[in-house]
């Protein structure tokens, strides 16, 4: 699954194993808004620019990756079913 020494591995989430924070959890819609917007700011950061990124529900700010490797590193994103491979157009790539 990986070619390199690292894939960075995503996910939005499921209420029966991370309810436990105590602040409820949110509805699998707004989970997804954020793991887009989290894609979204990781990626910025790999071009090894300071980056601020501040989305509805991710804010990042003046941030950069110190110590840039020579490839960019993998990322998987988990989903499942059909509400999950659904994805905002401006966060999908090809």
């Amino acid at each position: 699954m990986s070619d390199g020494r690292f894939t960075l591995s995503l996910g939005s989430g499921e209420k029966p194993n991370k309810h436990v924070v105590s602040r409820g959890w949110p509805a699998v819609d707004i989970r997804h808004e954020m793991l887009a917007e989290s894609v979204e700011a990781i990626r910025a950061r790999w071009n090894g620019d300071y980056v601020t990124n501040r989305r509805k529900h991710i804010t990042v700010e003046n941030a950069r990756i110190l110590s840039m490797l020579d490839e960019t590193p993998g990322l998987a994103v988990a989903v499942n079913g059909e509400q999950s491979i659904e994805s905002p157009s401006s966060t999908r790539r090809t």
